[in-house]
């Protein structure tokens, strides 16, 4: 059983700035959860308070069903995977592998080439161990440490930003690998990073993080597309976000006054009129010259126009006031900055959340 639990933990350094507020969170045996926010957030602090390298101030981290408040790292049986990967230059591929193993005494040394050989197959560098980290790429060093991380048996793995100073490309195609690898393993696992995308591709669950605490977890698909809160709707992925209140509501649609637009959108739970509210929408909801009528339709000028090889992402200036991004889908008309144009997103598509 690798359970993990934070139990209303708070984390407050000399000087009384409080880094962690209040942090609850379950990950359940073999599931991989991402903690995800801007700089400064407190997922960090969060990581380091899981691996023991920091202290709650009150609150209770649990590990396995156990309470290890107070147990040092070396203790807790964790892996952890850092952002510099922090290998020892001085020892080989296979040397820095079986580091925890030889440290630790509880392996026999007649396995320990074993098990550097079977971490090196589970990570696909088969034949590697009498190299030295500078001979590696980056997204091998990678893979070194985080085979160093496994090879002890850990039961929970904790990943510090490990693909952040890894370029674009390596950095996606290390993100399916890290998740095979943690799939096949099926070890528990807390990813912390800023990079939504990595959340959002890799993760069962997502908690999102914000001046040190959790506004919402929940899977990617629902984090995305019933965000909690406006800071996780604009966090998470690219959102045009509208303040009003709501003035009407009626057949399961409520309408929004937004000062400069007004939105029809479906009516989210305990919603009523007079509530002050954000209107979400997404820009791949929000077309540019649709070719229905939808609800919700705009007319504006097209201040930049982007394109991203499947589609266009325009930025428009709306006639009311304001400014949306929105897409040319492949088919669509070719847009250019200083065009006029028409928006649309249809009502299910306009997310509402209360303030």
């Amino acid at each position: 059983m690798s359970e993990i639990l934070l139990d209303d933990v708070e984390k407050v350094y000399p000087g009384g700035v409080r880094a962690v507020k209040d942090a609850s969170l379950v990950v359940e045996d073999g599931e991989f959860v991402t903690i995800v926010g801007p700089s400064g957030c407190g997922k960090t602090t969060t990581l380091r308070t899981l691996a023991g390298f920091e202290q709650p101030t009150s609150g209770t981290v649990g590990l396995g069903g156990i309470d290890v408040n107070g147990v040092p790292p070396n203790e807790r049986d964790t892996g952890m995977v850092f952002q510099d990967f922090a290998l020892f230059p001085h020892l080989t591929v296979g040397e820095n592998i079986a580091f925890g193993l030889t440290v630790g005494g509880d392996w026999p040394e007649d396995a320990v080439d074993d098990r550097v050989a079977e971490m090196l197959e589970l990570v696909e560098l088969p034949g590697f161990e009498d190299r030295m980290p500078e001979q590696l790429s980056g997204g091998q060093q990678q893979r070194i440490a985080l085979a160093r991380a496994l090879a002890p048996e850990p039961e929970v793995l904790l990943l510090d930003e490990p693909l952040a100073s890894l370029d674009k490309q390596l950095r996606e195609s290390m993100q399916v690998e890290l998740r095979r690898i943690q799939e096949q393993v099926g070890i528990t696992t807390i990813l912390v990073t800023h990079n939504q995308t990595e959340a959002l591709t890799m993760s069962d669950r997502i908690a999102v993080m914000n001046d040190g605490r959790f506004e919402q977890v929940g899977t990617p698909t629902a984090v995305y597309n019933q965000p909690a809160t406006q800071f996780v709707a604009d966090f998470i992925g690219t959102a045009n976000l509208f303040d009003g209140e709501v003035v009407g509501a009626a057949d399961g649609r409520v309408t929004v006054d937004c000062a400069d637009v007004e939105f029809v959108a479906t009516a989210p739970a305990g919603v009523a009129v007079g509530d002050a509210v954000t209107v979400v929408t997404r820009p791949e909801h929000t077309v540019v010259e649709p070719p229905d009528s939808p609800t919700n339709s705009f007319e504006g000028e097209v201040s930049v126009s982007r394109f991203l090889g499947d589609h266009h992402e325009c930025h428009v200036t709306l006639d009311t006031g304001g400014d949306v991004v929105g897409v040319v889908g492949p088919d669509g008309p070719s847009v250019s900055g200083g065009d006029r144009v028409s928006l649309g997103v249809a009502a299910e598509d306009c997310l509402v959340v209360v303030e």
